[in-house]
This record gives C-alpha cells, structure tokens and sequence, in this order.
C-alpha cells in the first residue's frame, strides 16, 4: 500500500489524517514505510508528527 499510496498508507497506520505537506516532511526526514513501522512498535501512540521529528533528528545524527 505504501508504494502505491504513501499519503493513505501513512493515515492508516498512523489513525490519523495525513495531508500531502506532512507527508513531504515525512520524507524529507528520510521517512520510510520501515522506520514508520519501527517508531510504532516501540511507541504504539506515537502521532507522525513525533515521527518525522524523530527521524529528523535521526537524520542530523541527534
């Protein structure tokens, strides 16, 4: 579902309403179907909002 519809794959698995610029953030982060996965089995609550904070901070090394 992800490659075929990243935006709906993400309002699915994160229970909430992802919007295109969200999902740019997303990806910009470096999000990735494997890391959403990751960050919601180790904090199942967790919004794609604190994911894509996560994987920037990830991303600069943080």
């Amino acid at each position: 579902m992800y490659v075929a519809n990243p935006v709906e794959a993400l309002s699915v698995y994160f229970l909430e309403t992802v919007d295109v610029h969200t999902f740019w953030e997303w990806r910009d982060a470096d999000g990735t179907y494997e890391k959403a996965i990751e960050y919601k089995r180790e904090q199942p609550d967790m919004t794609l909002i604190q994911a894509v904070e996560r994987a920037e901070d990830e991303a600069c090394g943080g």
